[in-house]
């Protein structure tokens, strides 16, 4: 506990120090010494990192800004000491990769579930019929009358299971009813399933729709998807084939996703 309480302390005068040379102050000789002493605890430094970068009240958009900012300032040329810290602030960046729709083992996957679902509307078979387990999973989670031709995102991630040292999928649908994108309906799931998310190795996650910023998330209280997905897996890389953006929306890519869809080109 008291450690904790420490290194709360501590990231109150460290966050305080940043946002006072921001403002172009000049540290006093032993604020400055605090500072340096702060930042080479090295795990307490990694610790205040996730702290200022992950959890602070900015999305990510403004926290890359701040970081500009805090490199743009002059007056870190007088603190030599802190240079070393400064050369490797950057926010921990998931990799994007835009794809063609169908175009990867998980797009393929994803592709083959609205294939399954359609087919067994057409035929007029039950709903889930030659579902897998994963797919079937997503089938008992959907909310409200989806049909495959609907706008609405489906994300896929695989990930090894530690229990059993297999790779798995975990497959979510967006809800118009909660207005919950698919991805946080995956991290939802996930932490359902597993106490620590970092203690997981995440191989790779698919969504249709770009994973949305702080711009385009319909629930400002909430993290967007980009903002979510960095600070429960980090590490994981994630392919896209269409453009969340919804500016000009007629013209967007998040149209041309929901009339891909209607015509049944999956």
């Amino acid at each position: 506990m008291q450690q904790k309480s420490d290194m709360s302390k501590n990231f109150i005068i460290y966050q305080s120090f940043v946002f006072r040379l921001l403002q172009g102050e000049v540290l006093k000789p032993e604020e400055q010494s605090e500072l340096i002493a702060i930042q080479k605890k090295s795990e307490l430094s990694k610790q205040l990192e996730e702290l200022f970068l992950l959890n602070c009240s900015l999305n990510y958009k403004e926290k890359e800004q701040l970081i500009r900012e805090i490199k743009k300032i002059k007056i870190f040329t007088n603190y030599p000491e802190i240079q070393p810290f400064l050369n490797k602030l950057k926010l921990p960046e998931a990799s994007y990769k835009k794809i063609p729709y169908g175009s990867s083992p998980l797009a393929i996957l994803v592709k083959e579930f609205r294939r399954k679902w359609q087919n067994n509307l057409d035929n007029n078979l039950h709903l889930n019929t030659n579902f897998n387990n994963f797919e079937n999973d997503c089938f008992q989670c959907v909310a409200g009358d989806f049909k495959p031709t609907d706008a609405r995102n489906i994300a896929l991630i695989e990930f090894l299971n530690p229990e059993n040292e297999q790779n798995e999928f975990l497959m979510r649908i967006s809800n118009p009813i909660t207005h919950q994108h698919a991805e946080e309906l995956l991290i939802d799931a996930l932490k359902t399933r597993f106490a620590l998310l970092k203690e997981i190795k995440f191989i790779k996650c698919y969504s249709e729709l770009q994973p949305c910023d702080s711009d385009n998330h319909n629930n400002s209280n909430k993290l967007s998807c980009r903002d979510l997905l960095l600070k429960e897996i980090p590490q994981v890389q994630v392919e896209f084939t269409f453009d969340y953006s919804t500016v000009d929306l007629k013209n967007s890519e998040k149209q041309q996703f929901s009339n891909f869809l209607k015509a049944k080109q999956f």
